[in-house]
């Protein structure tokens, strides 16, 4: 059982496909800026600190849900 490509597909057609793949490039934006691992992961940590400090003084929370 093939886990890529197409089940009549020869040999020699899903190692181009694979040498293809292996030597792209990609890269994605957002906002026009690109998108990297590490700014992504800093951003999720930053927000999550600044979400739990939000909770830690009830500045956002149970107590303070407006209705």
């Amino acid at each position: 059982m093939r886990v890529f490509g197409y089940k009549g597909a020869s040999l020699i057609d899903l190692d181009s496909f694979m040498m293809f793949v292996n030597n792209t490039k990609l890269s994605a934006k957002l906002f026009h800026v690109y998108v990297i691992p590490s700014k992504l992961i800093f951003g999720c940590l930053v927000g999550a600190f600044i979400l739990l400090v939000l909770i830690q003084t009830s500045n956002i929370g149970p107590a303070n849900l407006i209705i």
